[in-house]
This record gives C-alpha cells, sequence and structure tokens, in this order.
C-alpha cells in the first residue's frame, strides 16, 4: 500500500501536516506477519505453522513494541534525539524499562542517543539507571501554570541531596515530590446516585 494524506488524521496542524506529506508521499508500506505454531488437540506443536497478520492478530502491546522498535534502532544505530509521549502505553513496564536501558547503556549507545520521553509508570524512577538529574516532573501550581522541575532539585531531611539508594518511586507515590493527582474519595458521591 502507498503512503497518503488520507492515512493522516484530519485534525494534525497543517505544518506538521505538510512536513509529513513532504517525507512520506507515495512510500510504500508493507504488511508484516508474526509466524505462530498450531498444535495439536492434545497440545503437541502441530505440523503447521501459521502465519497472522500483525495488524489483525496481534495484541495492541505488540503492535506498538513493533512499530516503535525501528525508531529506537534508528535512533540508537544513527545518533539524535527520538521523542515518545507516554512512551509506556499499551506495553509491559519491563518492555519500557529495557528500551530506556538500550539508551543509558554505552555498549548499546555508542553515538551517546538521546531518548526524550513523558511516562506514567512509576516504575522506571527505580527500575532503570536513570540519574536524579536526568529525571523531570510536571506539575500545575495554584496558578494552574505548569511547571517542570528536576528530581535533583529535591533535598534529603538535613538538607543534603536525597541519597543514591532512595525509593524514589514510593517517595513519588506518597507525593513528597508532588506532580501527583489529587483523587477525591467518590463513595459519597457513588451511594448517592446509585439507584
Amino acid at each position: 500500500k502507498h503512503f497518503s494524506s488520507e492515512d493522516l488524521p484530519e485534525h494534525l496542524d497543517p505544518t506538521i501536516r505538510a512536513s509529513i506529506l513532504q517525507g512520506l508521499e507515495g512510500s510504500v508500506g508493507i504488511n508484516v506477519n508474526t509466524i505462530r505454531q498450531t498444535y495439536n488437540p492434545d497440545g503437541t506443536p502441530g505440523a503447521h505453522k501459521v502465519a497472522w497478520p500483525l495488524n489483525e492478530r496481534e495484541s495492541e502491546g505488540t503492535k506498538k513494541a513493533f512499530s516503535l522498535s525501528g525508531p529506537v534502532l534508528y535512533t540508537l544505530l544513527n545518533g539524535g534525539i527520538l521523542v515518545v509521549d507516554e512512551i509506556e502505553a499499551k506495553l509491559h513496564t519491563k518492555i519500557t524499562s529495557k528500551i530506556v536501558s538500550l539508551f543509558l547503556s554505552e555498549s548499546t549507545n555508542p553515538l551517546q542517543a538521546q531518548l526524550l520521553f513523558a511516562t506514567h509508570d512509576t516504575n522506571l524512577l527505580n527500575e532503570t539507571a536513570l540519574r536524579r538529574d536526568q529525571i523531570y516532573f510536571v506539575d500545575r501550581n495554584q496558578l494552574e501554570a505548569t511547571e517542570i522541575y528536576s528530581l535533583s532539585d529535591f533535598k534529603y531531611f538535613n538538607g543534603n541531596k536525597e541519597r543514591p539508594d532512595t525509593d524514589k518511586e514510593k517517595r513519588y507515590l506518597e507525593g513528597r515530590y508532588k506532580a501527583v493527582p489529587i483523587i477525591e474519595d467518590m463513595t459519597t458521591f457513588i451511594n448517592q446516585h446509585a439507584h
């Protein structure tokens, strides 16, 4: 299938749309299949394998992992910056952690490519070797303005920087770094409106 302007969302900014079209118009996409083993009724492997179209038969997580693998590998092999919004969306936390780790390792990232991402996956605070100055939080202040600040801005209770072995995920979820949603108790509302 050839790429065309009809493949882009209608609400896309005209400048971004033009830039994408300039680079992709007329390019050819490929169909990707995953090969799956068939099984006999007794659970033993069958004699045949079957090809499943990736876009039709695989989970959203598998599709996302596959579609993200190209930009990740390209950036690691050529250098540069890869920007991903909500990198964890549809992915298992171990996959997200592995992607981040690839960018943090000198052996898999000799060109010092950078990964800039937004996430709600708090596991990444402890599961990766991200330095404190590489972790930023986004929060709204009392004037509803967005504030961005680094984890390295926070001090330990005695005025020193936090210890390196601090459980950053736990402290974040406790609200010590702010930037956590305020979730109201819905019990009263539900009880008042239950039929």
